[in-house]
C-alpha cells in the first residue's frame, strides 16, 4: 500500500537537516519539501543542491505544507511554533530532544504529533531512527535513512535519546584511538580506516547475533594470553566503563527535567 504523505514542511532547517534531507530523498516516496526561511545559510545551500523550494514565511510553511518536521533547539520551541495557523489535519514529526508530545501539542492546536530521533549518518542510510507513537508517514519517511525503532511510550524515548549522545562520543573514541595509532607510526589513513572499520565491525556482529549476550561475545576473544583480554583486563581495573555509565546517567536527568 502506498503512503500519500503530502507536502513536507522544514521547520527548522540546521545542522542536521543538512544531512537528513539527502539521506530522505533517496527513498522510494520521492519526498515534496519545503524549507522555512530561517538559517538562510543552510536553506539557500539545500534548496541549490537539491532543488527544493524555500518558504516566505512560516505562516507560508504552514498553510502550505500536510507535514511539518520541527527540528530547532528546545528554547526555540514555543517562538518557532506559536501563532502559526495549525489545522486538525497536520502531522507534526518533532526531532526536539527533551521536548515531549504535549509541549509541543500546545503550540499547535489538535495536531498529530510523533517524535523522532534521527541522527546525521542519515546521509549514509545509517541512522537508528527512534519513533513514538508509531506513525507510517514518519516510518516511510525515515526509512531510507536507516532502521527505524518504535518505542512504546515517551519514556523509552528518553532513554533512547541518550544514544543520539553516544553517537558523538563513539566518534571522540575512534578519533583518539586513531590518534594514538598515528602515533605510534600507522599513517593516519590507515589509523583513521582500521579505527572506522573495528568499530563498525564489531557493532555489525553484536546486532546480527542477537542469540548471544554481548558478553558470550566479549569472552570468545578473550583467550588467555590474547591481546584482547590484556587490554580488556586493563579498562576493567581502571573501571573505565563506569564513567560511561555516568555519562549516560547525566544525560538521561537533563532530558528528564526538561520533561518534568
Amino acid at each position: 500500500m502506498t503512503i500519500k504523505i503530502g507536502k513536507i514542511g522544514i521547520l527548522g532547517v540546521g545542522h542536521l537537516i543538512s544531512y537528513l534531507v539527502p539521506g530522505m530523498l533517496r527513498g522510494a516516496i520521492m519526498p515534496d519539501f519545503l524549507l522555512s526561511p530561517r538559517n538562510q545559510g543552510h536553506a539557500t545551500n539545500l534548496a541549490k543542491n537539491h532543488g527544493l523550494g524555500i518558504a516566505a514565511s512560516n505562516i507560508e510553511l504552514v498553510e502550505t505544507c500536510d507535514v511539518i518536521i520541527l527540528s530547532v533547539r528546545p528554547t526555540q520551541v514555543k517562538d518557532a511554533l506559536q501563532g502559526l495557523p495549525w489545522r486538525a489535519d497536520h502531522k507534526i514529526i518533532s526531532l526536539v530532544a527533551g521536548v515531549t508530545i504535549a509541549e509541543v501539542s500546545a503550540f499547535t492546536k489538535d495536531t498529530s504529533v510523533t517524535r523522532a530521533l534521527p541522527v546525521t549518518a542519515a546521509k549514509q542510510g545509517e541512522s537508528p531512527t527512534t519513533v513514538y507513537p508509531q506513525c507510517e508517514v514518519t516510518q516511510a519517511l525515515f526509512a531510507s535513512c536507516g532502521p527505524i525503532i518504535v518505542l512504546d511510550n515517551e519514556d523509552q524515548f528518553e532513554v533512547a535519546t541518550m544514544f543520539g549522545a553516544y553517537y558523538g562520543w563513539v566518534q571522540q573514541l575512534i578519533g583518539e584511538m586513531a590518534e594514538w595509532a598515528t602515533d605510534n607510526n600507522l599513517s593516519p589513513e590507515a589509523a583513521r580506516l582500521l579505527a572506522c572499520q573495528m568499530t563498525r565491525a564489531a557493532a555489525t556482529t553484536v546486532r546480527e547475533t542477537p542469540e548471544k549476550h554481548v558478553s558470550a561475545l566479549v569472552e570468545e576473544l578473550c583467550l588467555p594470553g590474547s591481546i584482547t583480554l590484556l587490554g580488556l583486563e586493563n579498562l576493567q581495573n581502571k573501571d573505565a566503563f563506569k564513567p560511561w555509565h555516568q555519562a549516560g546517567d547525566s544525560v538521561l536527568r537533563k532530558l528528564k527535567s526538561k520533561t518534568s
